[in-house]
């Protein structure tokens, strides 16, 4: 089974299954995602293919499938969050548009152009935050006659830790090896870590040996992309509604 892991991975999961996205253009644009005009969200719908939907709420990237006229017509919880940020991207029910005109123009030539290909790009951002990456890619699938694009959105702002609860429950940690794992997981050395936690070095080597043990793992490089990993299992935070 193939792992999702980054733009790229994401690009191809969803264009080798296109009835994934297939699945949120078909729904009506009002129906959930988008806030109606009376500025109230409208419930979801609820059928069988909405599990589909909670597949992607879970995922660490953003997905916005939008027309070719850049119109959005889903976001997962992901993209909710991170247009609700305001900071480089933004969904009305009217269009996507970006934080300056330049970028505006690159993003919606690029949703043009879908079907022809993927294209990449990167999104200024007003805070100075690291840029907005973005992969645009065609939808097969939905309606006939109509045409998709699927936005696949990172926010290298947006890297969390993993819970030390969700540590605890996977590898079977203490939960202070726990705690220690998800401070860990950010990459930084043992002292630092030792000295955030306020702990003796010989504890945080104590500690480093038995998740090596317990995870399965030999070196930290290779714990801390796992325990990145475990951070993707972690449910995806609630959603932010688009107001128009």
């Amino acid at each position: 089974m193939a792992v999702i892991d980054g733009a790229a991975d994401l690009d191809y999961s969803l264009t080798a299954n296109a009835g994934l996205a297939a699945i949120l253009s078909t729904r009506a644009i009002g129906a959930a995602a988008l806030a109606s005009d009376d500025d109230e969200p409208a419930p979801r719908p609820q059928d069988p293919d909405d599990g589909v939907e909670d597949l992607l709420d879970w995922l660490d990237l953003g997905v916005i499938i939008a027309d070719a006229t850049a119109r959005p017509v889903r976001l997962n919880r992901r993209a909710e969050a991170i247009v609700g940020r305001k900071d480089g991207l933004f969904a009305t029910p009217f269009g996507i548009t970006a934080a300056s005109p330049e970028d505006s123009n690159r993003l919606r030539q690029a949703i043009a152009a879908a079907a022809a290909g993927g294209t990449r790009l990167r999104l200024s951002r007003p805070s100075g935050a690291p840029p907005l990456l973005v992969t645009v890619i065609p939808v097969r699938g939905g309606d006939a006659g109509r045409s998709w694009v699927a936005l696949f959105v990172m926010d290298p702002g947006m890297a969390g830790t993993p819970s030390p609860t969700l540590l605890q429950e996977l590898f079977g940690l203490t939960a202070a090896e726990a705690i220690f794992a998800a401070e860990i997981s950010r990459g930084e050395g043992l002292q630092a870590v030792a000295d955030r936690l306020a702990i003796a070095p010989s504890t945080a080597r104590s500690h480093l040996t038995r998740i090596f043990e317990k995870t399965g793992t030999r070196r930290q490089a290779e714990l801390v992309r796992l325990l990145m990993q475990c951070d993707r299992l972690a449910p995806a935070a609630p959603a932010l509604r688009v107001r128009s």
